[in-house]
């Protein structure tokens, strides 16, 4: 009887030993925000490039510390948000990643350049800016540059001249 006892013992220890695991979770400012869900004006910034600041960063992540589903995606993740953390950076600019999955490791490499946030005003404001401009000119903007918000210009009312 004791001997069983132990043995459930010993079995209930490395179970539970064997369920710890710990799964870091990083985000960053690269989240779509859908309209219909949040009720939130829409943004524009100008990014300012430092073309003289190449940033690059090399992160190795034990592949049990990522989890099964997206390993690939949050190794990726995690090696942004330590890059625009460590850097003191709002955005990277034309990032480029090489990543090398292997059985026990992940390996991602990152470069690219420093970018900064300058000038944040509504959609609104950014459409006013070209008030004397002619409407379908405004449209081609806004169709280039912020295909995902062109049916809010389509119900945006521009001022009168």
């Amino acid at each position: 009887m004791k001997k069983n006892l132990i043995i459930l013992a010993v079995v209930g220890i490395m179970i539970l030993a064997s369920s710890c695991s710990s799964v870091n979770s990083f985000t960053s400012r690269q989240i779509d925000v859908e309209r219909y869900n949040i009720q939130a004006t829409p943004l524009v910034v100008d990014v300012r490039m430092d073309l003289s600041k190449k940033i690059s960063i090399e992160k190795v992540f034990k592949n049990k510390t990522l989890g099964k589903l997206n390993a690939k995606e949050s190794a990726m993740e995690a090696t942004r948000y330590e890059c625009i953390n460590s850097n003191n950076i709002d955005i990277i600019v034309d990032p480029i990643y090489k990543v090398v999955l292997e059985k026990k490791k992940t390996t991602v490499s990152l470069t690219g350049y420093a970018g900064y946030y300058e000038n944040p005003r509504t959609v609104t404001k950014d459409i006013e800016n070209y008030k004397n401009t002619d409407m379908e000119g405004v449209k081609k903007y806004f169709m280039i540059n912020f295909p995902q918000q062109v049916k809010f210009f389509e119900e945006f009312e521009m001022p009168e001249k």
